[in-house]
């Protein structure tokens, strides 16, 4: 895998100004699983701030010590300018090597689809082993990844996947047929796509997503798919395709 089809570069380029002024609300699952399960008063630090709208959001419900970090610096940037007072910190990190201490936070947020858009499964393995790590023993974490419904029969996904099977096949590339690249690229269409041009996001297996969070040694305690729990949260979004899991560190 080359460096240029990473998701870094695509957040650094095409997608920066959406997600650098991406001012937005907590979703009603988010909220519901933020009030639910962390404590106002916890160290919490946020896989994947961008912009830093969530963790902005968290100040506003009362939460007193929030660290957010991404991998994009021009993003850590923007997610600075937005906090002048230096209430929140804001960190250039890298989910496979966070670079903080062990058992640093009590509670830690992978949403977004963080996970999804680690580009290897290797680097899956080790950012979920590092968010492990940085927990403290009995702490919370939060996470959402990409996840289609079992038995998925829309015609265009069935027939992307098709295609995406036929050419992969045809190029005898070994690419995880659960590897999509993206389909929008900032506000456009990813033509590019339909080559089979990265970056990618990975669609999980709720089998899959489990064995990855259990073998970092995560207890997981809820797991809800994004109809199923924006309902529980009495939300009216459309619903995405998100997986949530609330997981413990025993």
């Amino acid at each position: 895998m080359t460096d240029a089809v990473r998701n870094r570069d695509r957040y650094a380029t095409t997608d920066f100004d959406r997600w650098a002024t991406n001012v937005r609300e907590l979703t009603s699952a988010e909220r519901w699983l933020i009030e639910n399960y962390l404590s106002r008063d916890g160290d919490t630090l946020e896989a994947g701030t961008g912009g830093g709208s969530i963790v902005y959001a968290m100040r506003r419900m009362g939460f007193t010590s929030l660290t957010g970090f991404d991998n994009v610096p021009g993003l850590v940037q923007a997610a600075r300018s937005g906090d002048p007072a230096g209430e929140i910190t804001f960190d250039v990190r890298d989910a496979t090597d966070l670079q903080y201490e062990d058992g640093s936070f009590d509670q830690i947020i992978y949403l977004q689809l963080l996970l999804s858009l680690v580009d290897s499964e290797q680097e899956r393995v080790t950012a979920v082993a590092e968010a492990f790590r940085v927990l403290r023993s009995g702490g919370v974490a939060l996470f959402c990844v990409a996840s289609r419904e079992p038995g998925e029969s829309r015609t265009a996904i069935r027939a992307m996947g098709l295609w995406l099977k036929a050419l992969r096949a045809l190029r005898r590339t070994d690419r995880n047929l659960q590897d999509w690249p993206h389909m929008r690229v900032g506000d456009r269409p990813n033509l590019g796509a339909f080559l089979d041009r990265g970056p990618y996001l990975h669609w999980f297996t709720a089998t899959e997503a489990r064995d990855l969070l259990e073998m970092a040694g995560f207890s997981i305690e809820l797991s809800a798919r994004d109809q199923e729990l924006t309902l529980r949260a009495g939300g009216n979004e459309r619903p995405g395709a998100g997986l949530w899991f609330v997981c413990r560190k025993g």
